[in-house]
Parts: C-alpha cells; structure tokens; sequence
C-alpha cells in the first residue's frame, strides 16, 4: 500500500493520514533510537524517536511562546517607506509580539543618515530594498526602541527589517482568511532568528538516541504524532517516519528467490572468495552459505 523508495521519503506526507498513527502496533524499540511499528500486519515503518518528540516539543513551545523585549540604551534610527510604515502599523500586534518596539520621528531636512540602507541613498545606482524613490518625501525615519530578548541569540536593525520583508510578502500574496487565528499568522510570519531558537530548545528537551523507551512510552509517543500540526518532519527537516517495506511483498520475493543454494536469497551466482591468512602464506578460499 505504501510504495516508497527511500530517496522519496519527503512523499510520505501524502500517503499516510495523521489518523492512522492510532492504528499503529509497536512491535519494539530498534538500537535504541528507532520505534519500529506496523500498520495493517504488512506495512512496517521506523520512527525515529528523537525526532518526533523534537517536533512535538516545538508546537508545544511555539504555541506558549512569550517574547520579552529588551530596550536598547541607544535606540536604532533607520528610515523606511512611508507605506511600509503603513503595514508596520497594519501587523502592529505581530511586532509587538516578537518584542520589537518603535516610533515615528521627525525626517531631517539634512545631515548623515543612520540607516542600514544609507549606502543605497548615497549612490544613486543603488536602489534601496526597502525603497523604490529617491524622493524624501516618499521616507519617514523610525526609532527602534527594543528587540527581542534572548541568552543565546542578538537581534539587531536587520531584524526588523526582515521581519517588515516578510510581512510585506504576506501581505500581498496570501488571503487573509488563510491564516484565520492571530496564533497562526503568529507562528507564519515567525522570524528565522526566533525559529532557530525554539528549535534548539526543542531539541534540547527531547529524548535523545541511546535511551531506553518502554512499551507505554512508545505508544505514547506515537499517539501523540496524531495530534500535530506537521508530524512528517523534526524541527530541523529530519523525517520523523520512514516506510521500510511492505512485508507481504518481502515475504513472496522471498520465497520467489530460494532457488539455487543458501536458506536466504539465493542468486544462482558464485560463491564469494575470500582472502585468508594462514601463517606466511595467503590463500583464496570459497565460502559456501549451506
């Protein structure tokens, strides 16, 4: 029923519903790192365990997920269009939520400017991102007040200018109602940065490769891949589950193949050679599988 080669595990999205993760039987862990299951008595499967609980821990964190802001001691000029501002004001909530805080001021009729894109207003060859006109006029200069707080990451102008990138993308490509909840567009229009630090915690919180899982523990962790948004995929791209064979098929190839000598597959080929070492001498022997 599942035909998948394993260069084509990224298909598997498609061929096996979330519901059935429920109808699959434990049959034991594998090396200490692999769930090996059944579905229907003839699919069998590998789930990689690490793997599958990262990404139920990275819905779960993403969903509790609370940004504090911390103020800069000097605050960040930069200037942007004025109706990318618009939008900013549009997805104020979002900004607010991801800890960027700011302010309009007042344009300056002269003197330096304190942009990231300055380089592309001094050079008129350049065309500026964020800015399609060289007209004053059409800028208005924003203060950015705080940023995202966090022990392992910086966040700094190039952030927010990202983040006002993505929203502006979002905002004239996708149909407001494709993310109906302010908690979906919120995990949506995540910053990489942010990202990035909720899949390491994700990761770090997880069961790791070389622990030991009961029965109950298994089934617990499969079960709950039933309940996930994207279940196909760890927090960094892994698979969580991989097709191995359908035993069925396994089973008739099997039976299809012993011919010849051996218990197992048994091509009608040369035995192999292998070269033994006796004493000072060397020597090819046949080995036979009888």
């Amino acid at each position: 029923m599942y035909e998948l080669e394993r260069e084509k595990e990224n298909q598997i999205k498609a061929n096996l519903k979330k519901r059935e993760f429920l109808k699959f039987k434990i049959i034991g862990q594998f090396n200490k790192g692999f769930i090996v299951c059944t579905l229907n008595k003839q699919d069998l499967f590998i789930i990689d365990q690490h793997a599958c609980n990262e990404r139920f821990n990275l819905e779960k964190f993403t969903q509790l997920l609370k940004i504090d802001s911390q103020p800069y001691m000097k605050a960040i000029e930069t200037e942007i269009r004025r109706d990318s501002l618009q939008l900013i004001h549009k997805y104020d909530k979002i900004f607010t939520a991801y800890g960027f805080k700011y302010e309009e001021v007042p344009m300056e009729s002269s003197g330096k400017q304190n942009s990231l894109f300055a380089k592309y207003n001094r050079n008129p060859q350049k065309s500026n991102p964020l800015n399609s006109k060289s007209d004053d006029q059409s800028m208005v200069k924003i203060r950015i007040k705080s940023f995202p707080e966090s022990n392992d990451t910086i966040f700094g102008e190039s952030d927010f200018l990202n983040l006002v990138t993505t929203v502006r993308n979002y905002d004239a490509q996708a149909s407001p109602s494709y993310y109906p909840t302010h908690q979906q567009l919120f995990e949506h229009l995540m910053p990489k940065k942010i990202q990035a630090v909720v899949a390491l915690q994700a990761c770090r919180k997880a069961i790791m490769i070389g622990d030991v899982l009961t029965h109950r523990k298994m089934r617990e962790h499969v079960d709950r891949m039933r309940g996930l948004r994207e279940p196909w995929y760890c927090a960094h791209g892994r698979p969580t589950t991989v097709f191995i064979m359908n035993l069925d098929k396994f089973k008739q190839q099997k039976t299809a193949r012993k011919s010849g000598y051996g218990q197992g597959f048994g091509y009608k080929r040369d035995p192999p050679k292998l070269l033994m070492q006796t004493g000072n001498c060397q020597q090819e022997c046949e080995v036979y599988s009888y």
